[in-house]
């Protein structure tokens, strides 16, 4: 069973959601987002995350908040879509929604920052730099999994910003992500960088999303896409029998049948 999903958040104007093995946002910059990472916080300020991001304790609850928001999030996210459509069946990836704006609260500031970090579910008193300390720490525990490897599953999920070069990045930031930060030229290559944001996200998923952004779909006004890419590939551990399975009328709905084995 292989699963593979990305999501995608684009500064344009309209929000919409499409699915096929991934599920796409596009977010319009009119909505004022105001980015700590492109640098519209005073160059005097070195704090990237909060008015402290030297503390180096750790916050031990920081990382179960992280996984209680992330199931908080599903949930959610689950019942919002099906109330859309209660009659259809649903298939997409919570988890890759989240991390996508996860990674869109770490580079926000005020009331964006603060709306994002509510629609997350992360606690109110919990700081940035303590999510961000969880997150990385997640981030190397993947590593060594999928260093480690597995029999029995596949795993991996990433990260990327992609950042027209006419935006100025706070070179703290580029400390913070610079495994996620790709530097791109939506000004005047926009056709170029969707092609090799579709590229990473085929790459990413083992070729199993192709051409998600659409031609037209970026251009000269886009200025940041993030993006998260996730791929899962594991073995039943309880298998269906061959000898116990048979072709037989699956009902899609009243109307509509299928033979499935």
């Amino acid at each position: 069973r292989t699963v593979e999903c990305c999501v995608v958040l684009h500064l344009c104007s309209i929000i919409t959601i499409r699915a096929w093995f991934c599920c796409c946002v596009l977010i319009k910059s009119n909505m004022k987002l105001i980015l700590l990472l492109l640098a519209i916080i005073s160059v005097s300020n070195q704090q990237c995350l909060t008015k402290d991001d030297t503390k180096i304790t750790t916050d031990p609850q920081a990382r179960l908040a992280l996984f209680s928001g992330q199931q908080q999030f599903a949930l959610s996210m689950l019942q919002s879509v099906n109330s859309i459509n209660p009659q259809s069946n649903i298939f997409f990836s919570p988890f890759s929604v989240y991390n996508a704006l996860l990674m869109a609260y770490f580079i926000s500031a005020n009331h964006t920052e603060n709306a994002i970090k509510k629609g997350i579910f992360l606690p109110e008193t919990q700081d940035k730099l303590s999510t961000m300390q969880a997150y990385r720490l997640e981030k190397y525990f993947q590593k060594m999994r999928a260093y480690n490897g597995s029999s029995s599953y596949q795993l991996s999920s990433a990260n990327r910003l992609f950042v027209d070069q006419s935006q100025q990045v706070r070179e703290c930031m580029q400390s913070l992500f610079n495994e996620e930060i790709e530097i791109v030229n939506f000004t005047n290559d926009s056709i170029v960088v969707a092609r090799r944001i579709n590229a990473w996200v085929a790459d990413q998923t083992r070729n199993n999303i192709l051409d998600l952004i659409p031609e037209g779909q970026l251009d000269a006004s886009s200025k940041l896409v993030l993006a998260n890419a996730a791929y899962f590939k594991g073995l039943w551990q309880s298998k269906f029998l061959p000898e116990n399975s048979k072709k037989e009328v699956f009902h899609i709905s009243s109307s509509k049948n299928a033979l499935v084995t």
